[in-house]
């Protein structure tokens, strides 16, 4: 297995606290091996690998290093057991001892307790993986969509502005709970016990090198799918940025707690509205604490891993050898044109550093200047991880039960049907419907408790409509026209909708200090609406 299969798990890891924490209906149930239960020791013991001195004048790497770093190029070479890689990591120790100062053997640690730390995490969860790293695979996961800042940037938006709630209405077949609270727990626990200290040593270990050797000295030379490719400096800096990226990923999710307890997912909003009433606390609709609770000092933490892994892959480029052809050079080669990559990096270090005007449009922002934007909002990302929520759970609002669309009938047969058109801050716009003929008139009904009332006047070959939903919208009770009706719906499709004045934080913790302009956005007739700041869109949401 090679480094991009050992960053996976990672990544993957990262992704099952990060998504579940959220709130994790649907999907496929995971589940942890035979083995998780229990394990309390690392399965390849990394103490003498972490006291490995660093380099302080980082020098060429030996031949016997070099040829042992190109043989693991090939995936034949590579470690397929748990015994192999304590192998190869007992090698890299050893020549890291002899001579802290040789950048190919510093890098062949680097790698191999990268891949250590990978095979302890997985071990803990009763799963297993083998294999070692390949610098290029490194170099360009740096580069490719998993991991750049604009995608950390917008997971962690996301986090903040979109948890998962049950569905409004549940079908004949629920899905499972993707995760058990225990297996969550044993993950996040996995990736905090055996793995996050590892990689901020390699981070250490790899700018020793990056900080300490002159950008011009080549300091060793690696086949790269057959070709020679020259490591710098600049290298050394750009896998800094991504094991940078890596931890930030780990950290952002290990900071959010994901034990949901005893919560069932399979519930819908209408199965846990216990008073019906249509509206629904967030401790009835939601898991309770621990669940979505913060570590401050890790969120934050995390926020200063990525504007450090902005600024690194920010000097490597400006470093970069381009009379050489170098392992960087290689990576970004694969993606044609470079240059949208280094803006976006310069971009994002703007963004991460305090607020900006962001455009927003409602079209594709592809292509599209500012002057096209829709409007332009401040938004100070910077705030998103200096000043974390408590708790995402505080940032709920309570819901109402809403009618996404609904057909009502009497005993004589079909009578008017409902379809949500769009929220506003304190209501909904929906549209109620004369089937045959079809006449339809559009009303605005308040965002409330139950009983929903309605009061359409009649016109236009529209009868008119007074009366009133019952909680769970099956039923409406009033006239239609001038006849008394009870009209009833079996299957009403329903939704959650909050209140503006509800929102706990519509700043969302000073992301979006203009909450004018927010407010507008948030209910304005949009099918979409895409924020951008220059070479960056931060979020692409449809509605």
């Amino acid at each position: 297995m090679h480094y991009r299969l050992t960053m996976g798990l990672l990544v993957v890891c990262a992704l099952a606290v990060w998504m579940s924490g959220c709130g994790g209906g649907g999907g496929d149930r995971l589940t942890l091996g035979p083995d998780a239960p229990g394990v309390t020791t690392p399965q390849i013991n990394l103490g003498p690998a972490l006291a490995v001195p660093l380099a302080t004048a980082p020098a060429v790497g030996a031949s016997a290093n070099v040829t042992r770093l190109n043989k693991l190029q090939n995936e034949a070479n590579q470690p397929s057991t748990v015994a192999e890689l304590k192998t190869e990591l007992n090698f890299w120790v050893s020549a890291a001892n002899t001579n802290p100062n040789d950048s190919a053997a510093q890098l062949g640690l680097s790698l191999a307790i990268a891949t250590a730390a990978s095979q302890n995490a997985a071990h803990a969860v009763g799963e297993s993986m083998f294999g070692t790293t390949r610098v290029m695979d490194v170099a360009a996961l740096g580069v490719g969509p998993k991991l750049r800042p604009q995608r950390l940037m917008s997971d962690a938006l996301a986090a903040l502005t979109s948890a998962r709630v049950p569905p409004a209405r549940g079908t004949a077949a629920s899905d499972s709970a993707a995760t058990t609270a225990t297996d969550l727990k044993n993950y996040r626990a996995a990736i905090q016990n055996y793995v996050l200290s590892p990689l901020e040593n390699v981070q250490d270990r790899l700018m020793a090198i990056a900080d300490g050797a002159a950008v011009t000295k080549k300091l060793f030379t690696l086949k790269i799918d057959g070709s020679p490719g020259t490591v710098y400096s600049a290298d050394f800096r750009a896998v800094g940025a991504v094991f940078e990226l890596v931890r930030c990923a780990l950290l952002m999710a290990t900071s959010v707690n994901p034990d949901y307890g005893t919560y069932d997912w399979n519930l819908d909003l209408v199965q846990r509205d216990a008073n019906k009433d249509s509206k629904l606390t967030v401790a009835e609709y939601a898991p309770a604490a621990p669940f979505g609770n913060v570590t401050a000092a890790t969120w934050t933490q995390a926020g200063g891993v990525l504007r450090e892994a902005v600024a690194d892959m920010n000097q490597a480029l400006a470093d970069m050898r381009e009379d050489d052809a170098e392992v960087l050079q290689r990576a970004l080669a694969g993606m044609g044109d470079p240059t949208g990559f280094e803006a976006n990096l310069a971009d994002a270090a703007t963004m991460l550093n305090g607020q900006v005007n962001v455009s927003v449009y409602t079209e594709s922002a592809a292509g599209m200047d500012a002057s096209e934007a829709l409007t332009k909002v401040p938004l100070n990302l910077r705030e998103l991880w200096d000043t974390p929520p408590a708790s995402l759970r505080g940032l709920l609002p309570p819901l109402y039960l809403g009618l996404d669309y609904g057909q009502y009938a009497t005993v004589g047969g079909p009578l008017f049907e409902m379809e949500f058109r769009r929220p506003l801050a304190e209501s909904g716009s929906y549209q109620v419907a004369q089937p045959a003929p079809w006449v339809a008139r559009t009303t605005t009904m308040a965002t409330s408790a139950a009983p929903h009332p309605i009061n359409v006047a009649a016109g236009s070959g529209f009868p008119g409509i007074n009366g009133s939903f019952n909680w769970n919208w099956k039923q409406f009770k009033g006239t239609w026209g001038s006849t008394a009706v009870t009209a009833t719906c079996a299957y009403p499709e329903l939704k959650g909708l909050h209140k503006w004045s509800e929102l706990p934080d519509p700043t969302i913790s000073g992301v979006f200090p203009n909450t004018t302009k927010v407010k507008t956005l948030m209910y304005g007739d949009y099918d979409r609406v895409i924020v951008r700041y220059r070479s960056i869109v931060v979020g692409d949401t449809e509605s």
